[in-house]
Formats: structure tokens, C-alpha cells, sequence
């Protein structure tokens, strides 16, 4: 089951096998971060359908409002280099 701060791939669009983060959940759609191409202040709308749970957290001390996009991108990009 997917949740905020969860990482997702995505499995189908033009940005399939691409790590993002979810930042917000809104019925059937998910708004998701890479911190890279997609930022935090414009998150990509995506299905959940459309999104594979990888089975890891983002875990962190502050809120989600005071995430900067680079700490997302290292994060994905170490998870990236695990497989």
C-alpha cells in the first residue's frame, strides 16, 4: 500500500522505471517528487495503478514543507544504485 513519503516506480508513461517520492494522496492519484525533474513545489500527478511500491521510506526529522529537492534526489539516487 502506498503512502506519503513512500518510494514508488513508475510503471507506465513516458517515465517508466523512474523513483519518485510520494508527497500527497488524493483518491485514486498521487503526487510524486523526484527532486530532479519534478519538484517538490510541482508534483507530478500520476494513478496509483500507474505506481509500484519498491517497499522503502523516506524518513526524516522535519516536516514535509521543509523537504528540499536535493535531499529527495540523493535519497532516490542511492536507492537507485542498491539495485
Amino acid at each position: 500500500m502506498q503512502e506519503i513519503l513512500s518510494v514508488v516506480e513508475a510503471k507506465m508513461g513516458h517515465d517508466v522505471g523512474r523513483l519518485y517520492l510520494i508527497t500527497k494522496l488524493e483518491g485514486e492519484f498521487a503526487y510524486v517528487c523526484d527532486g530532479e525533474y519534478r519538484l517538490i513545489a510541482n508534483p507530478k500527478k500520476k494513478r496509483l495503478i500507474h505506481l509500484r511500491d519498491v517497499h522503502e521510506k523516506f524518513s526524516h526529522d522535519k516536516p514535509l514543507k521543509d523537504l528540499q529537492d536535493f535531499e529527495i534526489k540523493t535519497f532516490l539516487k542511492g536507492i537507485s544504485h542498491k539495485d
